[in-house]
């Protein structure tokens, strides 16, 4: 667990989050934008788009599959 918040640091009254959480989440939304051409194409060998997928998982911290690329 991560250590608390001080009261000086605190956010989470900020409207808008922070700039760098935006792109990170924009990225993700490219990156699985891609991913999805990828499931779709019946011509790419399941090999290719299960390694695809971990690697993005391991960036996201989630389990990514097809269906999971939804979620973007």
């Amino acid at each position: 667990a991560s250590p608390p918040i001080p009261e000086w640091r605190r956010t989470d009254g900020y409207r808008f989050p922070a700039h760098a959480d935006s792109v990170r989440r924009l990225q993700y939304t490219a990156q699985a934008m891609q991913l999805r051409e990828y499931c779709a194409d019946r011509r790419l060998p399941d090999d290719f788009v299960r390694e695809r997928l971990q690697r993005f998982g391991r960036i996201t911290g989630r389990e990514e599959s097809c269906t999971s690329l939804m979620d973007y």
